[in-house]
């Protein structure tokens, strides 16, 4: 994930319209769980990254609005 940031990250941020970005729920993921459920939430959040949008809250994040989604500690 570091590795994608740091490579990708700063061209594609610009566009992703969830918050966290992919990348940031993905760090969240990894460290709130452990490798398989993690890696089960990531693919579905990049499953749902930029889907059905009107499901998510909308917030303002340094003057964007973006949709809210964050990583459920369940």
């Amino acid at each position: 994930v570091n590795m994608y940031r740091k490579i990708f990250g700063k061209a594609i941020r610009s566009t992703c319209p969830m918050h966290p970005s992919c990348s940031t729920y993905g760090l969240h993921a990894l460290n709130k769980h452990d490798g398989s459920i993690a890696y089960l939430k990531i693919v579905d959040r990049l499953n749902r990254c930029g889907h059905d949008l009107k499901y998510y809250p909308i917030v303002k994040i340094d003057s964007r609005l973006l949709y809210f989604d964050p990583i459920n500690t369940e």
